[in-house]
């Protein structure tokens, strides 16, 4: 007996939703570590008395 057209479906709805959320996940570190770094650099810039600055990278 073949399987359900609404069996497939929700099994690849199922896949593309785990991909998602992987990818959603992984930005929100990868966002997370930018705001923390730049954090920590301004912290340590205002305690040598400097100012944050526009530096190209």
């Amino acid at each position: 007996m073949p399987e359900t057209k609404f069996g497939e479906q929700r099994t690849k709805q199922a896949m593309q939703v785990k991909t998602h959320n992987h990818r959603a996940r992984i930005s929100i570190a990868n966002q997370t570590s930018r705001y923390l770094r730049t954090a920590r650099q301004y912290i340590e810039n205002v305690g040598k008395g400097e100012f944050p600055k526009s530096a190209g990278r």
